[in-house]
């Protein structure tokens, strides 16, 4: 992604306007959010809800942990700014963890994909395709509205990124603009998640727990699973609130693993 380049570039160059300009311009124009077709889920939808989940509720064991810092370099600088009394309670680790925890605890997150067809997603996020999934375009919005500013692409990389000369920076001068690169590198995962194609929302949470959020767009279209049996009850009350297309997925004859749409 070149535009994730030029974004940077103006970001940090303090054109904070131009950076989300060019980030609304390289949005999808649709991107999906798979879910289970649960009361809780359809109520939320149905009041124009979406549902934000602190990083440690989500199943990536590494989300927003996806770096890495050399201990003996990082040890020096805490040496020339933290008591020698306080490294002796804890260690180095101990007190970067905990200054990244606090980061991560004050974050919460609303998944989505840029693949409507994409089977394992289907599978794992809307219950084994009995669940529903809801379309929305993010590039109607004001780019300087939250949900535009906080939407980005996942990272995908073999390896973690090492922000060994990050923490230097925060050590040596907190109010260095380089340091926003934490929050950044947040959205990196590992490329075994690379099937996913996510795009993520990250909002500040004072409350540091999950939970519902009001979304300043409706939904475009709503997509139900192959194997959904409720679709019929839902899809009317789904109608009634919102004037968006409504499809159900099937299976097709054709040599090729592919998911049709049903418009209903």
């Amino acid at each position: 992604m070149e535009w994730l380049n030029d974004f940077m570039s103006s970001y940090f160059q303090g054109n904070r306007e131009e950076a989300y300009k060019i980030k609304k311009e390289n949005i999808p124009s649709r991107l999906f959010k798979f879910q289970p077709i649960e009361d809780v889920r359809i109520n939320s939808l149905l009041q124009n809800e979406i549902w934000f989940s602190v990083p440690k509720e989500l199943n990536d064991p590494y989300d927003c942990m996806g770096t890495y810092w050399e201990e003996e370099e990082i040890e020096e600088i805490l040496r020339k700014t933290i008591s020698s009394e306080n490294l002796k309670q804890r260690s180095t680790n101990e007190i970067i963890n905990e200054a990244l925890d606090s980061l991560r605890d004050h974050t919460k997150i609303s998944c989505f994909s840029e693949e409507l067809y994409n089977m394992p997603m289907w599978a794992h996020y809307a219950n084994n395709h009995q669940g529903i999934c809801v379309e929305y375009n993010f590039t109607s919005l004001n780019a300087g509205v939250d949900f535009s500013k906080s939407l980005f692409p996942v990272g995908y990389e073999k390896n973690r990124y090492n922000i060994t000369d990050l923490l230097k920076r925060s050590f040596e001068n907190s109010n260095d603009p380089k340091i926003r690169l934490l929050y950044f590198v947040m959205q990196l995962k590992h490329e075994s998640w690379k099937y996913e194609k996510e795009w993520r929302i990250i909002l500040h949470t004072e409350n540091m727990k999950s939970g519902l959020v009001s979304s300043p767009i409706q939904p475009t279209a709503i997509y139900f699973g192959l194997n959904c049996r409720e679709f019929e009850k839902v899809a009317k009350k789904i109608k009634d609130k919102f004037d968006c297309p409504i499809y159900k997925m099937s299976l097709n004859n054709s040599k090729f693993y592919h998911l049709d749409i049903l418009n209903l």
